[in-house]
């Protein structure tokens, strides 16, 4: 069993114990975006991270009542990156996902 690092918290008032594999792939994921431009830096570090604004984590950390996407309205889907590439109501013709990340937070205000 790995070693247990971090304790974080989420909003919502919960708590979840965070591994090494888990502060290793932040730390990548932080390494390989930060020369790249903030709105893309920003994006891939969410989306790789899972820490984001789409209903998938809302859901998980209990802000949200549903995970399902917002956008396209289908009850049968979970709003995570991977839908991003093939929700029908954003442009994903360049699978983008800085650019789909960013279109699905303007569009889910």
């Amino acid at each position: 069993m790995p070693a247990l690092l971090l304790i974080w918290h989420h909003p919502g008032g919960t708590y979840s114990l965070r591994s090494a594999a888990d502060a290793s792939n932040i730390k990548s994921t932080w390494e390989h975006n930060k020369n790249k431009p903030r709105r893309q830096a920003v994006a891939n570090f969410r989306l790789n991270t899972s820490h984001n604004c789409l209903t998938a984590h809302l859901y998980h950390i209990k802000i949200s009542s549903h995970n399902y996407c917002t956008i396209c309205k289908q009850k049968n889907t979970i709003m995570d990156k991977e839908h991003l590439l093939k929700c029908p109501k954003l442009d994903n013709t360049a699978r983008d996902l800085p650019k789909l990340y960013w279109d699905a937070r303007r569009l889910m205000e």
